[in-house]
């Protein structure tokens, strides 16, 4: 009986192992990978030097929030060990008043993906970036309500209007956050 004991020990310290091998290499690996067939390569108009530009200024000088429950339903909670992230938000106030955010992962440096929202009119948008400016993933959300899969033309439409926002704006994300501009910014 001891020896049984002895051997639920050892599978359970190396399930462990597994576990936290698997989270390292998942992180370092390809983002897009990891999400296997449900990850669509749809460019977005923003270059990955933009893409990398604009994840770089949020890790400096953007505020730390938790996205656990977004994470929980886009299954990033096997990437990630937690679901820090440092954010950029943006109100935008024309017509309607939307809400844009851009987050990077906090812990991992260089980001392998980023997030991006858009709320406006009771709805929101996220998407998945990869870091070379590839739509991943699109997700809807009703006002309250659960994270959605949108595979659809109107969600890659609406993704590259946003993505084109943030790749306009690099130049004002420096002034936002009060970090000097580069001289190519200037």
């Amino acid at each position: 009986m001891r020896w049984i004991a002895v051997l639920t020990v050892s599978i359970a310290v190396i399930t462990v192992s597994v576990v936290m091998v698997f989270r390292a290499v998942a992180a370092q690996s390809s983002f897009k990978d990891h999400l296997g067939p449900f990850a669509s390569s749809e460019p977005s108009g923003i270059s990955a030097a933009d893409i990398e530009e604009i994840s770089t200024i949020i890790q400096q000088g953007g505020i730390s929030v938790n996205l656990d429950s977004f994470c929980f339903s886009a299954e990033l909670d096997h990437v990630l060990d937690d679901c820090q992230f440092r954010q950029l938000t943006v109100l935008l106030k024309n017509v309607d008043t939307q809400l844009l955010a851009f987050n990077v992962p906090r812990t991992l440096k260089p980001a392998p993906f980023a997030i991006v929202f858009h709320f406006g009119r009771g709805l929101g948008e996220i998407y998945l970036v990869s870091m070379s400016g590839n739509l991943v993933r699109a997700y809807m959300q009703a006002a309250g309500g659960q994270f959605e899969l949108k595979e659809t033309d109107e969600a890659k439409q609406k993704f590259l209007i946003d993505m084109a926002y943030w790749s306009r704006n690099i130049g004002p994300i420096y002034d936002a956050l009060g970090i000097a501009r580069p001289k190519h910014r200037q």
